[in-house]
């Protein structure tokens, strides 16, 4: 059984806040490590679909440090 990690994830500032209402509170960790030049870090992705046009909706990519996040905090980790 593989199973996947996620974070659930609160916003420090209002870009943070506006990207937690816009996608969720829960996002599912894609890479951990380095991922191109950012060192320490998560590349996230949503797990609603909740961006495009209407019907052609898909799923908001983003990539946090592990610490010290200007724009959101790790509140928990879920393995599912």
């Amino acid at each position: 059984m593989n199973m996947k990690k996620h974070l659930l994830l609160s916003g420090i500032t209002r870009h943070g806040k506006n990207r937690i209402h816009q996608h969720g509170q829960t996002w599912e960790v894609i890479a951990e490590g380095n991922v191109g030049a950012r060192l320490n870090v998560f590349h996230l992705k949503s797990l609603e679909k909740t961006e495009g046009p209407v019907g052609e909706k898909g799923r908001d990519e983003r990539t946090i440090f592990k610490s010290d996040d200007p724009n959101f905090k790790i509140e928990g980790v879920l393995f599912r």
